[in-house]
């Protein structure tokens, strides 16, 4: 009898996978995806950096028809056929011949008879290498070389395949050993085959520059998606994106939501928000309409500052920010940085100092004469040019007693002025 040791991570322990279970969109269609590598399960139990458990099997294959893509020199070939018929994304190649409607009809394999399918992991990175050759703005051959480095993962399909599965033990996986690993990998794996992008982290920075691009292009996906194709206003989609979680993943800079298209995003979000309606197809073509620029706008903006999205988000909403397309949409960089950052400070709440001031009928020369402390860091307070959640204690006892308040009264709301 020939046996397979093989693992898979999740949140949580899974003894017996049930059949059809899954999203249809995963990269094999619907299944129970497990791996013959231990590390990469491990990966797949702690995505958002969120502690997982790893399950253990052996699998015997005597019985079982297993496609192997890794074993054909043409694998590759349709490995992307596979990713074009199950994964959503924006289908914006130039011509059919080159674009995911071409690999879907030309290149994927019939799975009827099959088994399982044994293939190269597609999440994160390699989705979006597939998804530059499907646009022809890449060659296939960088395309080998990146999976090489990305792992191999089995989806298990039928009922048979699951009982010839047998659970031997489960482990739980630390997120912080294993997030830097992982992050390593999809360095590797985005090195060969973007070898001429500058790899540097810049300095205070959640991820590297090499992402940058593609992050900004993914959120902007994102928000064309929910409101043109979903209906949804843009405000509310986002603040269910970062109820999700999808967002503090992606301000952290983990992979796995950077390199999430667009589309795959929405649906995620609706699923978490328990919306049980199928979500329409994805939108076809160039897309460079106001809420793509603002997406785009808010991926920069956020990983030039360093803030939370859930912070920017109060100060800056997106559709206050969306007003200012006309007048923003020439500027870049740490000009455009600039500007939205005269925008937020404009938009910001006023802070609770300047609030119980006022109400004590004092102006900022007066209170600073009654606490003793200086106008200039008064000034800077209510201006959030520096946070009063950071103020020494001495000045915060001295600005409490002069306003007749508590300490914590002058402490500003998780959010306001985050970075």
């Amino acid at each position: 009898m020939a046996e397979l040791e093989v693992y898979h991570g999740a949140d949580r322990v899974v003894e017996r996978p049930a059949c059809g279970a899954g999203a249809p969109y995963r990269d094999f269609g619907v299944g129970f995806y497990c791996t013959t590598q231990r590390e990469l399960a491990e990966e797949w139990a702690c995505e958002g950096l969120r502690g997982g458990f790893v399950s253990r099997y052996v699998l015997d294959t005597d019985a079982l028809q297993i496609l192997d893509l890794t074993a054909e020199t043409i694998g590759p070939f349709h490995w992307l056929g596979l990713l074009a018929a199950h994964r959503r994304f924006l289908d914006a190649a130039p011509t059919a011949s080159n674009g995911a409607a071409w690999f879907r009809a030309n290149a994927c394999p019939a799975l009827d008879g099959w088994d399982a399918v044994l293939g190269w992991r597609g999440d994160s990175s390699q989705f979006s290498f597939a998804q530059a050759v499907f646009s022809d703005n890449a060659p296939m051959d960088r395309l080998y070389r990146a999976l090489a480095q990305s792992g191999t993962q089995l989806v298990l399909r039928t009922p048979r395949a699951l009982a010839a599965l047998r659970f031997q033990s489960c482990a739980a996986a630390d997120p912080f050993q294993i997030s830097g690993r992982g992050r390593a990998r999809d360095r590797a794996a985005r090195a060969a085959f973007w070898p001429e992008a500058v790899r540097e982290t810049a300095a205070g920075r959640a991820y590297d520059a090499l992402y940058l691009t593609e992050a900004m292009g993914h959120l902007g996906e994102a928000l064309d998606y929910a409101v043109h194709g979903c209906g949804l206003g843009l405000d509310a989609f986002l603040a269910l994106w970062t109820a999700s979680g999808q967002a503090a993943r992606f301000a952290a800079g983990a992979p796995s939501e950077l390199c999430r298209p667009g589309v795959e995003q929405v649906v995620r979000t609706l699923e978490h928000a328990g919306t049980d309606a199928a979500p329409p197809p994805a939108l076809k073509g160039p897309r460079r309409t106001p809420e793509f620029w603002c997406g785009q706008t808010l991926a920069y903006y956020q990983w030039y500052t360093g803030c939370g999205f859930a912070g920017i988000l109060r100060r800056l909403p997106a559709s206050a920010l969306l007003e200012q397309a006309a007048a923003l949409e020439t500027l870049e960089g740490p000009s455009l940085a600039a500007a939205l950052e005269h925008l937020s400070r404009r938009n910001a709440p006023v802070t609770a100092l300047q609030s119980l001031r006022r109400a004590a009928g004092l102006s900022q020369r007066e209170l600073a004469a009654r606490a003793g402390v200086s106008l200039r860091m008064i000034q800077q307070y209510e201006q959030r040019a520096k946070e009063i959640n950071r103020a020494s204690g001495t000045a915060l006892r001295a600005l409490s007693r002069a306003l007749d308040c508590t300490m914590e009264d002058l402490l500003e709301p998780n959010g306001v002025g985050e970075r």
